[in-house]
């Protein structure tokens, strides 16, 4: 996601869900950088969370705090479905 000006205890909040009654264990991870790193060898990423999406037919909001304050903050969100093989889930 590009830069963003962040105040600390700002929310970052989405909806997720994987493909109804997938057996894949679809993962999701927040990571958030208040140095505005943009790889993942950049310095300074801090996880937020991570969870399995639902599978059931409903979006799940999902809501996360920003720890600190930035005037150029980088946020990322990576979406991994494990052993899903060539076409997913």
């Amino acid at each position: 996601m590009p830069d963003v000006g962040v105040v600390a205890g700002d929310v970052l909040s989405f909806r997720c869900r994987a493909a109804p009654g997938s057996p894949y264990p679809d993962s999701v991870r927040v990571m958030y950088n208040d140095q505005g790193g943009l790889t993942p060898e950049s310095a300074g990423w801090v996880e937020l969370g991570r969870f399995k999406a639902t599978t059931a037919a409903t979006w799940e909001l999902k809501s996360f705090v920003l720890p600190t304050s930035s005037f150029s903050g980088s946020i990322a969100i990576r979406y991994c479905v494990v052993n899903g093989g060539p076409l997913g889930s």
